[in-house]
């Protein structure tokens, strides 16, 4: 088994996370990629990787670190720094996560549509990076309440001319199944599920429909711990031994046995990420 999306070289693991790795392993996790989400945290997800067997990176910058200077030098600094990141370990197998994300967490706030180009010119500079280094995308889509605009507007990059058909994989997916019908006409696009989707479901939610539309060869199984553990675990912090407890969930809805998943599940995540056999 792979957690394909954790956070494990976050603060909230600084005093235990051996132990965390530990269980991990002793549930199956063979694998997992620890995630960046700025520079600094990029390069904490390096160190991290560089001292684990079996932890991998990813780096990136996310959608709202350009909310506030999404300008041109900003941009391109950012982007050449992620690119000497990239370069300083055999252990960066992703850039990401990046992406585009219009959840204002200040209940008087919006995503202006501003911060909203800035946000577009930062992730287009980072698909421009994976393109380069031949690296898969992990992209962070997050619409505004109640939409699903920066699915839409994630659609419309995605599938703008020009763009080659590096991997790519809409993380911690909760797409309805509108916008799940337009992704799954890009051939490039995987679909990685968290926690989140063993919650009761909301009224009107898309979440059991989605699962069953995607073909399982386009499935991936996450945590992005600390954040969103499953249930029995919710409102505790998740860690990557809970990513079994999302493929049971998966299986369950699919179907089908969980070994035959578990399965499916890394050979997905291995091919998307071949590094992960190379090392």
């Amino acid at each position: 088994m792979i957690d394909a999306h954790t956070h494990v070289h976050d603060v909230a693991f600084d005093e235990d996370r051996d132990a965390v790795i530990e269980r991990a392993q002793s549930a199956g996790i063979e694998n997992l990629i620890t995630i960046g989400t700025d520079l600094l945290e990029s390069r904490r997800s390096v160190a991290c990787a560089e001292r684990y067997p079996g932890v991998w990176a990813s780096v990136g910058i996310h959608p709202h670190v350009f909310n506030e200077r999404g300008d041109e030098e900003t941009v391109v600094a950012s982007v050449g720094e992620l690119r000497n990141i990239c370069r300083s370990s055999e252990k960066v197998i992703a850039i990401g996560e990046c992406g585009l994300d219009y959840f204002s967490h200040d209940a008087d706030g919006i995503i202006t549509e501003k911060q909203k180009r800035a946000q577009r010119v930062g992730f287009l500079a980072q698909v421009a990076l994976a393109q380069e280094l031949r690296l898969p995308i992990i992209i962070h889509t997050r619409p505004s309440f109640g939409s699903m605009d920066a699915y839409e507007d994630m659609y419309t990059l995605l599938n703008s001319p020009g763009r080659d058909h590096s991997p790519v994989i809409l993380h911690c997916y909760m797409g309805d199944a509108e916008v799940t019908e337009k992704f799954l006409g890009l051939p490039q696009v995987s679909f990685s599920f968290a926690g989140n989707i063993t919650y009761k479901a909301r009224a009107g939610s898309d979440t059991e429909r989605v699962l069953g539309m995607i073909p399982i060869d386009r499935i991936l199984a996450e945590t992005d711990c600390p954040y969103l553990a499953p249930i029995p675990h919710r409102g505790k912090r998740n860690e990557p031994a809970y990513v079994t407890l999302v493929a049971q969930h998966i299986a369950e809805t699919k179907k089908m046995p969980y070994t035959s998943l578990e399965e499916q599940l890394r050979d997905n995540t291995w091919r998307i990420f071949p590094k992960l056999l190379d090392i």
